[in-house]
C-alpha cells in the first residue's frame, strides 16, 4: 500500500487502487514526447522516490558525472532531462473490499508503508496506449484503432521488427 505524488503536483494517488479518473491512473506519470526513438533513459531509485530521465542521442552522457559515466552524479544532471518524479508516501487509505481488489487486501492489510524489495528490470514494448508515449490517433477510439491496426493492416510492418539496446547498467550510488 503506497500513496504517491507525481511531479510535485499535490495530487495524492494510491497506485494500487487508481481509477480511470485519477490524473496518473496506474501511476504511469505524465506522458511526454520524444524527438527521437534513440537516446538514453535513466531511472534513479531513492528511499522514497523514483525519478525518470531521458537524454537526446546527441547529448554527452558518458562525461564525468553523466548517467553512463563511471561515477554518475544525479545532482549534476540537467533538470530538463527529468521527465517524471514520483514521491512515495505512507498510505492514508485503509484496505477495504469496496476500494481495493481482494488480492491487494491479502497482501497489504495492515500495511501503510512503501517497501520495495526484489525489484526486476522490465523493458516495456507497449504498442498502444499511454505507455507507448502517445495516442495512436486523434479519435475517441484511439486504443481500439491501434489494436485493430496491429491485428490487421499493421501486422506485416510490425513483424520482425526489433529494439536495439546498446547498453544497460545498474549502479549503486555512493
Amino acid at each position: 500500500m503506497c500513496d504517491s505524488e507525481w511531479n510535485k503536483d499535490g495530487v495524492i494517488i494510491n497506485c494500487a487502487n487508481s481509477t480511470a479518473t485519477d490524473p496518473n491512473s496506474g501511476c504511469s506519470g505524465i506522458p511526454y514526447k520524444l524527438n527521437s526513438v534513440e537516446g538514453t533513459f535513466g531511472c534513479l531509485w531513492e528511499n522514497n522516490s523514483i525519478s525518470f530521465y531521458y537524454w537526446e542521442p546527441e547529448l554527452d552522457v558518458r562525461s564525468d558525472g553523466g548517467p553512463l559515466s563511471k561515477f554518475p552524479e544525479p545532482d549534476d544532471w540537467n533538470k530538463s532531462s527529468l521527465k517524471n518524479h514520483v514521491r512515495f508516501l505512507e498510505a492514508s487509505t485503509k484496505c477495504d473490499i469496496e476500494s481495493h481488489q481482494e488480492w491487494q487486501c491479502e497482501n497489504c492489510d495492515g500495511k501503510n508503508k512503501c517497501d520495495f524489495v526484489n525489484l526486476k528490470m522490465i523493458f516495456n514494448i507497449t504498442l498502444c496506449g499511454k505507455w507507448a508515449g502517445d495516442e495512436f490517433d486523434e479519435t475517441d477510439n484511439s486504443l481500439d484503432n491501434c489494436r485493430e491496426y496491429i491485428l490487421n493492416a499493421g501486422k506485416d510492418s510490425i513483424h520482425n521488427q526489433f529494439i536495439k539496446i546498446e547498453y544497460v547498467a545498474v549502479k549503486k550510488l555512493l
